[in-house]
């Protein structure tokens, strides 16, 4: 055995001045030069900026999370105390109805004053921004303080909305904003810096909602990222860890009775010794289909009701805001009139918080009118009033999330189906079903596993694992057979573009020659003003080729078209001073405390180092000698060109789609024998629909 493994060992490598041995190496020894300990500390020491950025988003996150709970807590004291001035019902009524038609319209018009791009989730655009979509006005502090407030008063209101979304957007505008301090300058310089922190966010703001950090994590990374390095898991536990503890500092201080705890959501209280039979398993498995086919029926019926508004009124236009104010009247009318205690029972004017606490629970509370007239039409009425009510509430032009509403809807309609099997078998835990109909329904619609998670986290029940994760992954089976998530079937309906994996069989037999963009203008290395000009006319490619000379055409690089139109237009308008037109960019790029810029046109920029950039990647530009010009036939600048991203003709669709969304590319170039025969681009695969 020893002679036939020998030949296998190559010697070649071999340095004849390091004796072999079979001593193990310790990595403490300063005289090795490897003292992993020390490199250990200088990363730690060199990356503070990280820590410390990380550190204050969990704060403010939570923060702002707890104030938004607080506030929400006393404006719904307040309205209780406007009711307890007098009995007489039709004042109780009007003011019931008319705090919830105030708080809604007063977010629907203050999101429209301050920044539309708060309506909504979040979650949609945050999975966009992180694929590479530009962020334009998303994360704005004016969007941020619209979000907060929107959200306030419309939760406050009675409407059955969600928090988990728009604390995603606001968790990433803190992080987004916070990057902009000089002394986090390093990290707005560096895209995968910063979309590692908006990822951190995106879980921070989860967690803040749902004080489930575990869940909350994961969570966050399938509704938001196709990839995720592993690389990057402690950054958001890091992130979410910080933001509990300090959320958990302020619930300890604070005195308000329901507040959403980092211990528990919604306690169970099934008993030591209770557990399942093992028939409920099928029973568990078909809720789970049941949920399956109903998160279905929701996604389908949202986007249905969302076209027909969109064909109905434009919200540009005056008569589109005056149906939307309509709207926002018509609906504060229903939910006030529905929601009022006196008419249904007191178990409508609960929030979801509230109503999935009560379901989780062995047995209903009798104060709260679920009894009245019997239990399981009031079960049934509830998840009816939840199951519809949310399609509407999260299609309002205010900041509106739906997972929530849809755990509350999913765990009534369990709460019903367990009260029917306790008919039969007294020894069944309904609280079960409740459970697994949450974790069905919120999972299914929104196409996680984690759910099942987060359900584990803000109930602390871990003896139903089993049922909760076998109902999440048949409810997602089935649901994703006859419909989109809610967040991909929104971000098609708001017309969010992002580049997501393929969907059609056919598209998999394609290849890079079938979909690139053929006879692309190249540059030579020595081109002249004209030649730079022609080809930013002729095309709006995000870049282009860059070739050793007109007669060989052997590709060397790709150059910005940012850097191109810059330089045209610098010496047209200044012309060049001294012999030599400068870039106002390239000094931006030297610069720290340069703001963040993340665009679809500026990917390939962000890896541009003007220090250490190769001095022979440049593009020499000159001026033809008949223009005459005092310039004629000088080198008049450089500008600088990298090496790009290239791909062969034969590359499979498939491994060009993974590339752009693990890399993050705006475009790559097609070659055949080392020229360039096309190119490919972001836009040009998300209006694809491959």
């Amino acid at each position: 055995p020893e002679s036939r493994a020998a030949p296998l060992l190559d010697t070649r490598w071999e340095d004849p001045e390091i004796e072999p041995t079979e001593d193990l190496v310790d990595f403490r020894d300063d005289s090795s030069g490897t003292n992993v300990m020390a490199n250990a500390w200088d990363g730690m020491t060199v990356e503070w900026d990280v820590w410390l950025l990380l550190l204050l988003v969990g704060l403010l996150t939570s923060g702002i999370c707890f104030a938004v709970d607080a506030t929400i807590e006393q404006l719904l004291e307040l309205r209780y105390w406007l009711l307890d001035i007098t009995d007489f019902t039709p004042y109780r009524l009007g003011i019931w109805v008319g705090v919830t038609m105030f708080l809604l319209t007063f977010a629907w018009s203050f999101t429209q004053l301050v920044s539309v791009d708060a309506i909504g989730s979040g979650i949609p655009r945050m999975k966009a921004i992180l694929s590479g979509a530009e962020i334009g006005n998303t994360l704005s502090f004016t969007t941020m303080v619209a979000k907060v407030i929107g959200l306030t008063c419309a939760a406050a209101s009675g409407l059955p909305i969600g928090k988990e979304g728009p604390f995603v957007h606001i968790g990433s505008c803190i992080a987004y904003l916070l990057s902009k301090i000089p002394a986090f300058s390093r990290i707005a310089r560096h895209e995968q810096l910063l979309l590692q922190a908006l990822a951190a966010a995106v879980a921070a703001g989860v967690s803040a909602t749902f004080g489930a950090p575990i869940g909350g994590v994961l969570f966050a990374i399938e509704v938001t990222r196709i990839y995720f390095l592993v690389s990057n898991y402690w950054i958001s536990f890091f992130c979410c860890c910080c933001g509990a503890f300090f959320y958990q500092i302020g619930k300890a201080w604070s005195s308000f009775e329901h507040m959403m705890s980092k211990t528990a959501l919604a306690r169970t209280d099934f008993g030591i010794d209770s557990s399942y039979s093992n028939y409920e398993i099928i029973l568990f498995t078909l809720t789970g289909v049941m949920m399956g086919f109903l998160a279905a029926a929701w996604v389908v019926m949202h986007a249905k009701f969302t076209r027909y508004w969109q064909r109905t009124a434009s919200r540009t236009s005056y008569h589109g805001l005056l149906g939307d104010f309509v709207l926002m009247v018509g609906v504060a009318l229903v939910v006030g009139m529905v929601s009022w205690p006196g008419l249904f029972g007191f178990y409508m004017s609960m929030d979801d918080v509230r109503v999935t606490d009560a379901i989780f629970k062995p047995e209903l509370n009798h104060d709260h009118g679920w009894h009245q007239p019997n239990i399981y039409l009031t079960l049934l009425f509830a998840f009816l009033w939840k199951f519809f009510a949310s399609i509407v509430a999260i299609t309002l032009p205010i900041p509106a999330g739906m997972f929530m509403p849809l755990f509350a809807a999913g765990g009534v309609l369990g709460r019903l189906i367990g009260e029917l099997v306790h008919l039969f078998d007294p020894s069944v835990q309904q609280g079960a079903y409740a459970l697994v109909g949450a974790a069905a329904l919120a999972g299914s619609v929104t196409r996680t596993v984690s759910s099942a998670v987060i359900v584990f986290e803000v109930t602390g029940e871990l003896r139903h694992i089993i049922p909760v994760l076998i109902a999440v992954l048949v409810g997602n089976a089935v649901a994703n057979i006859f419909a989109l998530s809610i967040y991909d079937s929104t971000s098609n309906l708001t017309g969010v573009k992002q580049l997501a994996a393929l969907r059609k069989r056919s598209s998999h037999r394609l290849t890079a020659r079938d979909i690139m963009t053929p006879e692309i203008p190249v540059i030579t290395q020595d081109p002249t003003v004209g030649n730079i000009d022609q080809v930013l006319s002729l095309s709006d490619l995000p870049m282009f080729p860059v070739v050793e000379s007109k007669e060989t055409q052997t590709l060397v690089g790709v150059v910005e078209r940012q850097l191109m139109a810059e330089f045209v237009t610098e010496y047209k308008v200044k012309g060049s001073f001294d012999g030599a037109v400068n870039l106002p960019e390239i000094e931006l790029r030297r610069q720290d405390n340069m703001s963040p810029r993340i665009m679809v046109s500026s990917r390939l920029h962000k890896a541009y180092d003007p220090a250490t950039h190769d001095d022979s990647m440049m593009v020499n530009v000159s001026v033809p000698e008949n223009t005459g010009l005092a310039d004629a036939g000088q080198m008049i600048g450089r500008i600088p060109f990298e090496a790009g991203h290239l791909v062969l003709e034969s590359t499979a669709l498939s491994d060009i789609v993974n590339n752009f969304i693990m890399l993050g590319l705006s475009a790559c170039v097609v070659v055949r024998s080392g020229e360039a025969v096309g190119i490919i681009t972001r836009k040009q695969l998300i209006e694809g629909k491959y």
